[in-house]
């Protein structure tokens, strides 16, 4: 079992703080494996760099810092999709702070326009075996013998759900992918934004269920969250910003000062996105692309390094 100080599936109380305070959280992890701890619209510092996903293993103990931002009940999950399917999970409460926080300054919005398609991927499309994995040189794998050369193999062509990138939002060309990023394969289009930007995804839902835009390392309201998990201890309801089958969406999100990289970090960061409607399953169904968080001045007009 994994669990949160001994709680699973949000059944450890509340962290309250409030919007704009400094918080320090202080975690081991006591059991074999590795955990990835997240907040949901919230972003850290540790060990002087900036990251959303802090990791540990057993008998480790870190500390890391965030600045709580945007009133509401955030969820608190280990990212690894096994443990997070057992109940790893918690929540920290954000409350509005007495008085009027000053406001962030947006320089300037980001907009991409994205859709869900459903293809069919192929996961060796050459036909052949270019690179050897498993005993030896010469002996099969058990992925081979399973998907390509035993009797009932299943083949390596599956249906995928993925993230393909529009030129605009009539969503009639898609964006060509560059020389440079074809290595990316089955993962969405490079988002990229700066610190002191919006960023506006334009997402189409052309595939045949709900799914959501749901970005690690950015601030956004509860009405822009794309993960789904019950908001209200005390009610039933679950609640999240999902496109449907065949819905448009409008999703919003900000780079406070306080989410971009530090001193310490590069010139851009590298986060990810992902629908989170389920998050282990739409994970699997290819739904992840790449999301870099970069110092004011560091892209081109074409969004670029």
């Amino acid at each position: 079992m994994h669990t949160l100080n001994g709680y699973i599936y949000g059944n450890l109380p509340d962290f309250p703080v409030y919007d704009g305070e400094k918080v320090a959280f202080y975690a081991m992890g006591l059991n074999l494996g590795l955990h990835v701890f997240g907040v949901q619209g919230q972003s850290f510092t540790f060990k002087r760099t900036r990251t959303h996903g802090v990791a540990f293993g057993i008998a480790r103990f870190e500390g890391f810092y965030m600045t709580a931002r945007n009133p509401g009940r955030w969820m608190i999950f280990c990212k690894v999709s096994f443990h997070f399917n057992q109940g790893m999970a918690a929540f920290v409460n954000v409350m509005p702070r007495p008085g009027v926080l000053p406001p962030t300054t947006i320089r300037r919005t980001r907009r991409y326009f994205i859709a869900v398609e459903e293809i069919v991927w192929d996961y060796r499309p050459s036909g052949r075996v270019l690179a050897r994995v498993g005993k030896g040189s010469t002996e099969r794998s058990m992925i081979e013998e399973r998907f390509f050369t035993s009797d009932g193999a299943v083949g390596g062509r599956f249906v995928k759900a993925v993230f393909i990138e529009y030129t605009d939002g009539s969503f009639q060309r898609r964006k060509k992918r560059r020389k440079e990023e074809k290595h990316l394969g089955i993962l969405g289009p490079p988002v990229r934004v700066e610190v002191g930007e919006m960023l506006e995804i334009i997402l189409l839902n052309k595939a045949s269920r709900p799914y959501s835009f749901n970005p690690f390392g950015l601030a956004f309201t509860k009405d822009n969250e794309g993960a789904f998990y019950k908001n209200d201890r005390n009610s039933s309801e679950v609640s999240g910003a999902a496109a449907m089958p065949g819905q448009q969406r409008r999703y919003t999100f900000t780079v406070p000062w306080d989410y971009g990289p530090t001193k310490e970090d590069p010139q851009c960061i590298t986060e990810t996105y992902q629908s989170f409607v389920d998050y282990a399953k739409d994970q699997y169904s290819g739904l992840v692309g790449p999301l870099l968080i970069c110092k004011p001045g560091t892209l081109n007009a074409r969004g670029r390094q």
